[in-house]
């Protein structure tokens, strides 16, 4: 759901930007973001 990045660039490049423009068009959606669980491989862990 994120826009394209380059490819000189890892799957994490930026994670936290494109994270939060994910929920904003959520949000803009009124598409409920609280309590979101998120699935990913081990290797995408955010925090």
């Amino acid at each position: 759901m994120s826009e394209p990045v380059s490819d000189n660039h890892n799957d994490l490049f930026e994670i936290e930007v494109h994270f939060e423009e994910i929920t904003t068009t959520l949000e803009n959606a009124k598409v409920a973001v609280e309590g979101l669980f998120v699935n990913a491989d081990a290797g995408f862990a955010l925090f």
